[in-house]
């Protein structure tokens, strides 16, 4: 499983789902034992419009930025503000692709400047969100609406947040947006730059008068958005402003279990120097240990072991931390925790154990290593089915090898 757990396992809400329109985050989750998914990067994409009529002519110009293909289209009667699919106009076209003469082109040829696309996204919020100063600050010149929302209340200062411009953060601000709006779901601009690993635009709307202790809807807090993007100096930073350590969303996720997902060993260790209990679970009774032995993060399991962290606990359904890691064939982890006293033959609801687990998947090395640790390869589960049956049934012949040469010892 990806260490990062695709961050949050939907990274994220309706507030990322927003950047759709016009955004690709290349944000999938790394395969594989120890893996971490790449942080989200935003990048514009226009589909060309479909050739056909003057409208779809003007928004295509537009995207390209060809100035004379423009003008000739104005010059011929089209209107400047005629909108294709979706709503988008040639401005919002021109802002959304970086080419700031054809922007200037269209506003000087009447273009309004506050037109919205179906989803309430403008074109100051698509500038905003591809990084371009230049067409932000000709778009405010032109009376944008700064504070303007999409139909999840997403702000221009959101999108410019999310993206990580610090420059186009600190023009939105000098002409007035609130650091401090949010969205539907609560999340306001310095979630979303944390959640981005953007620590220094955190850090600016901070100082611009944001809320350290904002909370989402969902209950994750600034300071857990920042473990949540594997910041650690940014994590140690909204600590030292008050930050709450203890805090839990909804589900009971801690901020240190949030770290966790985020994969950065040092905001683990920051926040469990900040009194961060290694041993407190969510509601399920998941903890931050069975959370590193899920992503197959031996560094941090270590950690947590090393600070109080239970190898034996068990959360609903009675999955542990050992069975988590075999699943995921993580032979490290697996072998810090049978050294830790976790227990090699405990069973889950469903009356599987660490070896079962690792002999369906195929995972020999694991199955080898709980073998050599006492696991029982007789115990079956509740079908009846035992790891060597696993094993077979799924084709996996050196575990079930393995297992036969265990059990003919």
């Amino acid at each position: 499983m990806g260490a990062r757990k695709n961050v949050e396992g939907s990274r994220r809400r309706a507030a990322r789902k927003l950047l759709a329109p016009f955004a690709a985050a290349a944000c999938a989750a790394a395969a594989g034992c120890g893996g971490s998914a790449p942080r989200a990067e935003y990048t514009v994409h226009v589909s060309p419009a479909p050739e056909g009529d003057d409208t779809t002519a003007l928004i295509e110009a537009a995207r390209r930025g060809d100035a004379d293909s423009l003008t000739a289209l104005l010059d011929r009667g089209v209107d400047a503000d005629a909108a294709g699919r979706s709503g988008r106009t040639a401005l919002q076209a021109a802002a959304a692709t970086g080419h700031r003469e054809a922007a200037q082109l269209l506003l000087d040829r009447g273009a309004e400047v506050d037109l919205r696309q179906e989803d309430g996204v403008s074109a100051l919020m698509l500038a905003a969100g591809r990084k371009d100063l230049e067409i932000c600050d000709l778009l405010l010149s032109q009376g944008a609406d700064v504070r303007a929302r999409t139909d999840e209340g997403m702000t221009p200062l959101m999108f410019a947040a999310m993206s990580g411009s610090l420059e186009v953060v600190g023009l939105l601000l000098d002409r007035g947006a609130d650091p401090n709006d949010a969205e539907t779901g609560g999340e306001t601009s310095a979630m979303a730059a944390a959640l981005g690993g953007h620590g220094e635009v955190v850090r600016l709307l901070l100082s611009r008068g944001a809320d350290v202790d904002a909370v989402r809807s969902d209950g994750e807090t600034l300071v857990s958005c920042a473990a949540l993007g594997g910041d650690p100096a940014l994590v140690r930073d909204l600590l030292a402003r008050g930050g709450r350590v203890d805090a839990a969303n909804g589900e009971g996720r801690t901020v240190l279990m949030a770290a966790v997902v985020g994969g950065s060993l040092e905001a683990v260790e920051a926040v469990i120097d900040a009194g961060a209990d290694p041993r407190a679970g969510s509601r399920s009774r998941e903890d931050a240990l069975m959370a590193a032995a899920r992503a197959g993060r031996a560094d941090i399991a270590r950690l947590l072991l090393d600070r109080g962290a239970d190898a034996r606990a068990a959360k609903t359904q009675g999955w542990t931390a050992l069975m988590l890691a075999a699943g995921d064939g993580c032979t490290e982890v697996v072998d810090l925790l049978l050294a830790a006293g976790a227990e090699a033959d405990a069973r889950n609801a469903a009356g599987w154990t660490a070896l079962m687990l690792a002999a369906g998947k195929g995972h020999e090395p694991v199955v080898r290593a709980l073998l050599e640790a006492g696991a029982d390869p007789s115990i079956r589960d509740g079908a009846g089915m035992s790891a060597a049956d696993l094993a077979d049934a799924n084709g996996h012949e050196g575990a079930a090898a393995a297992i036969g040469e265990a059990a003919g010892r």
